[in-house]
Parts: structure tokens; sequence; C-alpha cells
């Protein structure tokens, strides 16, 4: 399994993140929201085998979330990339794995 992590900073509050499934295999992808003074709160993902390309933001959701990461598997290419406008229009990858 591969790792994901991102830590909240006061310039960037949303991410555009792009999956990239490599075998037609059905996929889950888990992320973990870390809020300060709260337990953890899970999501999980389900992707089908006959998608190979998934594309979603997550944007902080509180001002004590600190901090998520994603969890997924090795067929599966994870591209992170900062939205600073409102136009959600990303332009540079800063994570790539």
């Amino acid at each position: 399994m591969k790792k994901f992590a991102h830590i909240w900073t006061e310039d960037y509050f949303l991410l555009h993140i792009q999956l990239t499934i490599e075998c037609s295999l059905n996929s889950e992808v888990t992320i973990v929201r870390e809020l300060v003074g709260r337990h953890p709160i899970q999501h999980i993902l389900k992707i089908d085998k006959n998608v190979s390309s998934y594309r979603f933001m997550i944007s902080r959701m509180h001002p004590d979330e600190k901090s998520f990461f994603i969890v997924y598997s090795q067929n599966i290419i994870l591209e992170a990339f900062m939205l600073d406008d409102r136009a959600y229009y990303p332009t540079e990858s800063f994570f790539r794995s």
C-alpha cells in the first residue's frame, strides 16, 4: 500500500486529487482526516474496475482539521494539485506516486 499525507496550511485549503488506475481491478482508497482533540474521520472510496482515472477535490472541513492522509494500492498513481483560486483549476502537481 502507498500513502499520501498532507498538512493543511493557511495558504491552501483545497486540493485536487487525480487517481490513475493502472489495471482493471476494483480498487479502494481510504481517506483519513485528522482533527485536533477528536477521533480521525475515515472515508472509503470504492472505484469500479472499468474506471481508469478518477478525480476529486478535498478541502479542509473544519478549523480543527490539521492534516489528512490517503492510503491506496500499488496499482494506483496518485497526483495532487494545490488549488489557490476560486476557479479550481489545477496547474502544477506537487506530488506524484
